[in-house]
């Protein structure tokens, strides 16, 4: 099921992002056909940032604002409202319960 963005799959990829980051772990195009698929491909990404010695935070801002380096909020093109620094708290949140 599609996200009022366009994102799909349990991690709420765009296309554009998917694209990327597919062509990025396998080397060639895939499609977001299965939750294993998607996982690996989360798994891999999410590694590649920790080597990078990125932290949560900052991983958590990269997945839901791309290349951002701080969090912003608003609408977005499609007329979602979108607030990337509640997204990252939440996340935190989540890590540590």
């Amino acid at each position: 099921m599609a996200g009022r963005s366009g994102e799909s799959g349990c991690w709420q990829f765009m296309e554009s992002t998917w694209n990327l980051f597919v062509q990025e772990v396998y080397g060639e195009w895939k499609p977001l056909d299965s939750y294993a698929r998607e996982r690996y491909v989360v798994t891999q990404m999410v590694q590649k940032w920790v080597d990078q010695g990125m932290n949560a935070r900052q991983i958590a801002l990269r997945w839901n604002a791309g290349g951002a380096t701080q969090c912003s909020r608003g609408v977005n093109r499609y007329g979602v409202e979108y607030d990337s620094c509640a997204h990252v708290n939440k996340v935190l949140a989540y890590l540590h319960r």
